[in-house]
């Protein structure tokens, strides 16, 4: 199974809304999320493409189930006018000022897996709601009640879907209330923070990855908004390798490639400043 991960680079944080939501995921600029995606599935033997938090951000003005409003908002309509689909795991952020759409009261964030069915369509396999609020707050209530729809088909193996902060020991205990399956996909906002990679953290409600990942062929593939200036970061990039994937063996053997708005592949030590767009491909 080839895997293509999608990672979006920012300027600064200018383009952020309350630190995490990304203006150009709101629907003006889905016509340029959509090219994206065309790009990123525009190749015969991709099996699947991840794409980070808030990809989309939705505006709706009701509540609805959460696989409802991909439907409401127009977006399901919008990618059925891909033209070479795969499956997507996607990451998307609802607004409004007025609502919290989230019955868990988390983030308003959501994490699809959309599948083909019989005509060549997307539909819409799964959906989990965001569990992580802030540093203070992670539902596991949530969590655990949601874990039945976090497994979805891989390949030949299972995959675990979470989103953002879902990955934090504190969501899922340290593991322990994490669905027994062969990979786990994070989706998150932006900048997956520092101390998460680190080998040694003070705070174990905070815990860092391999806190809580005890098997060494235990895969942990994490998408997320990067800032330019983080790419030559070695937290996040090591000799331009992505480094949040798990285990090491899967990080070595991927392909990154850097792009800038016109999809014109770039070389990034001499280029970093025109990055918009980074595909990760990896087998696994």
């Amino acid at each position: 199974m080839k895997v293509r991960l999608i990672l979006l680079a920012y300027e600064d944080e200018i383009l952020l809304i309350n630190g995490y939501l990304n203006e150009k995921s709101f629907p003006d600029f889905w016509s340029e999320r959509i090219m994206i995606l065309n790009h990123a599935l525009n190749e015969d033997d991709i099996d699947i493409v991840i794409t980070p938090h808030n990809f989309f951000t939705l505006i709706p003005y009701c509540i609805c189930q959460a696989n409802e409003y991909l439907i409401h908002c127009g977006l399901l309509h919008e990618l059925n006018t891909l033209s070479n689909k795969k499956p997507i795991i996607l990451g998307v952020d609802l607004v409004n000022n007025h609502i919290p759409f989230n019955p868990y009261f988390s983030l308003d964030a959501i994490v699809y897996f959309l599948d083909l069915n019989g005509n060549n369509e997307f539909t819409i396999s799964t959906a989990i709601w965001e569990c992580w609020k802030n540093r203070d707050f992670c539902n596991q209530t949530a969590f655990i009640e949601q874990n039945r729809k976090r497994v979805i088909p891989m390949g030949d193996k299972d995959g675990c879907l979470l989103s953002c902060g879902d990955i934090m020991a504190k969501c899922h205990s340290s593991g322990d209330k994490l669905p027994d399956t062969d990979i786990y996909v994070a989706l998150t906002h932006k900048d997956f923070k520092k101390w998460l990679v680190q080998k040694k953290v003070k705070d174990k409600d905070v815990s860092n990855i391999n806190y809580w990942k005890q098997d060494d062929e235990l895969i942990v593939l994490v998408t997320q908004n990067i800032a330019k200036s983080n790419i030559q970061d070695r937290n996040f990039f090591k000799d331009f390798v992505y480094q949040l994937i798990w285990p090491v063996e899967c990080r070595h053997g991927s392909n990154t490639i850097f792009y800038d708005k016109k999809f014109t592949k770039l070389n990034p030590k001499t280029a970093l400043n025109n990055i918009n767009y980074i595909f990760i491909d990896l087998v696994l």
